[in-house]
């Protein structure tokens, strides 16, 4: 047989296997319905990648909007603490644990707890009168996000059921938020003001360095919005000179690394255990409209619609706009998405690893090239 031949036989063999092999890794798109009313919105999911947590409207949605709890089973209505509201903000590793804030018989937001045996546990404020749990570590004991002071401050929490709210502080302004944990509740990140009460940036919270400011990519703004499981890796927003607001990646080693935009902006909300694999979402216009990213080391930022589309992934009737948690291995996505025109949290799980993805597209466009040659 002629050298040729055996090529083209060897080429279109190998773009066969890898398309099978793509097919075999292809994503699957998990709409996640409601409580009855017509929108969710999906803001966690567990390290696992087996709950979710966020907001559904129920059959009263003018009235009624509370936190949910999702599993493969379906979407379990949390409840509020004697109001009309709650949302669900984080989820430890196992799904076990929900945090969020819910309005209680006043009208307040407070921060809460939630299990399956205890159900919503008022987690209190500083002297004020509202609360915001934003996430959870793994085994559910270590909880963070912010509460009201006497004066009418917000400081940043870290909570225990043992010692309660401890004030993380500010870098001498009025407010503080944390807005996440590492898997063993010693690290947090989130933002604080100066005493200019105008000047935010982002920051990294041990209990032996208090807040360290973590810098910015060029103006008075950043802020931390999730870490890797050791908390070596803080991934978040900053603004530039531009006035541009950007996604960064952040290590002790490398400092604050700007990953760019898709559009004209763009915003992380999280990253999976070893800060490989970091979500959110890039802005696309002045109405500050948006689209989900997924950013890799290998990659870059992908617009994730676009990529789910790329390998086969039935995206009918669907536009994600933000990409806001991702499980432990990278592998699965939380979301909110607009589904025929409804706001409606989605899972996409079952995407390959970053190296794999890359490895099956580097050999298909090989096996491409060489069919075009002969």
């Amino acid at each position: 047989m002629h050298a040729a031949s055996c090529q083209r036989i060897m080429a279109s063999a190998l773009a066969v296997s890898l398309c099978a092999s793509l097919a075999a890794a292809q994503p699957v798109l998990v709409n996640l319905g409601t409580l009855g009313g017509n929108h969710t919105r999906g803001f966690a999911i567990s390290a696992d990648g087996t709950t979710a947590t966020g907001v559904s409207y129920t059959t009263d949605q003018f009235s009624f909007i509370r936190a949910f709890r999702w599993t493969s089973s379906g979407m379990q209505n949390l409840g509020t603490l004697g109001g009309r509201v709650s949302m669900g903000r984080g989820v430890n590793a196992d799904g076990s644990v929900v945090v969020g804030d819910a309005y209680n018989g006043a009208d307040r937001s407070r921060a809460f707890r939630w299990t399956s045996a205890g159900g919503m546990q008022d987690l209190g404020t500083f002297g004020g009168n509202i609360s915001l749990a934003h996430a959870v570590n793994a085994d559910g004991s270590v909880v963070v996000g912010r509460a009201q002071t006497s004066d009418g401050s917000q400081h940043a929490f870290r909570w225990t059921q043992s010692g309660g709210l401890q004030d993380l502080g500010t870098f001498g302004g009025r407010h503080s938020y944390a807005n996440a944990v590492s898997s063993d509740g010693s690290v947090i990140t989130g933002w604080s003001v100066y005493g200019d009460n105008t000047t935010t940036r982002a920051f990294r919270w041990t209990q032996a360095t208090g807040l360290v400011d973590l810098g910015h990519l060029g103006a008075d703004y950043s802020e931390g919005t999730g870490m890797n499981a050791d908390g070596s890796v803080i991934v978040g927003t900053s603004g530039n000179a531009l006035g541009e607001v950007l996604s960064f990646r952040w290590t002790q080693a490398g400092g604050m690394t700007n990953l760019g935009s898709l559009g004209i902006g763009s915003r992380a909300a999280a990253t999976n255990a070893d800060g490989s694999v970091i979500v959110g979402n890039f802005i696309i216009n002045a109405d500050q409209e948006t689209n989900a990213y997924v950013w890799t080391q290998a990659g870059g930022m992908k617009d994730l619609h676009a990529l789910l589309t790329s390998m086969g992934t039935d995206m009918t009737g669907w536009v994600l706009s933000s990409a806001t948690g991702v499980s432990a291995d990278g592998k699965t996505i939380v979301g909110t998405g607009f589904y025929n025109g409804a706001y409606r949290a989605y899972i996409v799980s079952g995407i390959p690893s970053p190296s794999a993805a890359m490895i099956i597209s580097s050999a298909l466009g090989i096996a491409a090239a060489r069919r075009r040659r002969h």
